[in-house]
């Protein structure tokens, strides 16, 4: 009978160190979850800069300017960002791997009296052999000490329709982007933005990265 008294009572201690590492655990899973809120893959808006940086990486502090023209109900579940959002917040930037306007044959520029804080029209000009293609895509990037930066996205899991517009030779082609659902209306700053071009005088195509710079006052 002693026998089996002890031996329950060592599986209930056994039971009660089990239930206790559960909920530290929890506790913990919790705490890191309050802190972080994903943005993209690559690009973290934090209440507090507490990951380590890597040297392509920094912190920036900023109020952002609420979203136009969207309500709550209609964001989506993962959005990390409200309209009504004015609290400063901690942007975790990474510089840009794009090297811009390194061909002779094709540019961007941005169209008199169309950029706004909210996007912008872009002209495209090609001078090359036959005619090139460009498409949705477009990065925006901002100036700091020198540097480019990547901004982050709104939404997680943002993507661009895939869509090709041909680009003539000695021609001008001209497309609108709207960048408020994808970074949302811009503080003032100096900024660029990336777009790409695919020359279709080369097999296979060669992809090429240009970029124009703005100022948002």
């Amino acid at each position: 009978m002693n026998h089996r008294f002890l031996t329950a009572m060592f599986f209930l201690f056994l039971l009660s160190l089990l239930f206790t590492g559960c909920s530290s655990s929890s506790m913990d899973n919790t705490g890191t979850m309050d802190q972080t809120l994903n943005l993209t893959g690559t690009q973290t808006l934090l209440s507090s800069p507490t990951p380590t940086l890597r040297p392509d990486q920094i912190w920036v502090t900023v109020t952002p300017r609420p979203t136009a023209n969207v309500t709550p109900s209609s964001l989506p579940s993962d959005s990390a960002v409200t309209p009504t959002e004015s609290a400063p917040l901690t942007l975790l930037l990474t510089k840009s791997p794009y090297d811009v306007d390194t061909c002779d044959f094709a540019s961007i520029s941005i169209v008199e009296d169309t950029l706004t804080e909210k996007g912008a029209t872009i002209e495209f000009t090609y001078t090359g052999e036959t005619s090139g293609t460009t498409g949705e895509w477009f990065n925006i990037e901002v100036n700091i000490d020198g540097e480019w930066y990547g901004m982050p996205f709104i939404y997680d899991n943002t993507g661009f329709d895939s869509i090709g517009y041909e680009i003539k030779k000695d021609t001008v082609f001209s497309h609108e982007y709207n960048w408020n659902y994808i970074y949302g209306a811009l503080r003032p700053g100096f900024y660029r933005i990336v777009c790409e071009i695919s020359d279709d005088s080369t097999r296979p195509y060669t992809n090429y990265y240009l970029a124009d710079v703005f100022t948002i006052e």
